[in-house]
């Protein structure tokens, strides 16, 4: 990949890493076997180069050496954020947390699918523009398109509205309670919201 890199990146200057990454795997799916085993041996030699080198910085070096991991059985000294965080929520919080993560994303509208489908071409057409500026750019051409333009957009739209309604009942008769229990959940965040900024 390193070698086909730098070529493509020059043939494609408004190329994304992550696409100029899909045409060298196409390449590489291309390749005839022999090709790709001369490439495969010559990893197998880095690697075999890298690990000796690593052991002789490591014997040069033993306090840079990785701790070797504790066994499961015992418990670390360290204890993550998330798991402090963790412990420190109630069941309720838990429960929310898990039921927003189910909870189905609400469908986006036609003018977001417009933006999604037109943003990455238009951030490759003008490069050094912010990404508020393309989002106004955005908003321009999307107030200049007629019906006709929009439609495709609209049905996306609709299509995911309908799935979203499907999606969201198989939610709701999984879980019964949720709707509830989240409708509290909003209701508390408003109520705190209230006291911190001194209104309602």
């Amino acid at each position: 990949m390193k070698s086909k890199q730098p070529k493509l990146k020059q043939k494609y200057p408004n190329l994304l890493m992550t696409e100029v990454a899909t045409k060298i795997g196409k390449k590489w799916s291309a390749l005839p076997k022999e090709k790709k085993e001369k490439y495969k041996q010559q990893h197998t030699l880095l690697k075999a180069s890298y690990e000796v080198k690593l052991k002789e910085f490591y014997d040069e070096h033993p306090d840079a050496r990785p701790q070797p991991k504790q066994p499961s059985g015992s418990r670390s000294k360290k204890v993550s954020k998330a798991a402090a965080v963790a412990d420190t929520e109630t069941e309720e919080q838990r429960r929310i947390k898990e039921l927003k993560a189910q909870l189905p994303k609400q469908p986006l509208s036609a003018y977001l699918h417009f933006c999604k489908k037109k943003r990455e071409k238009l951030h490759r057409k003008y490069p050094d523009l912010p990404p508020n500026a393309v989002t106004v750019k955005l908003g321009k051409r999307w107030q200049s398109m007629d019906t006709e333009a929009r439609i495709k957009y609209t049905k996306l739209h609709e299509e995911n509205v309908e799935r979203y309604k499907e999606d969201l009942a198989i939610f709701n008769s999984e879980h019964p309670d949720a709707q509830e229990i989240l409708a509290k959940s909003r209701k508390k965040g408003s109520q705190r919201y209230c006291q911190l900024s001194n209104g309602c």
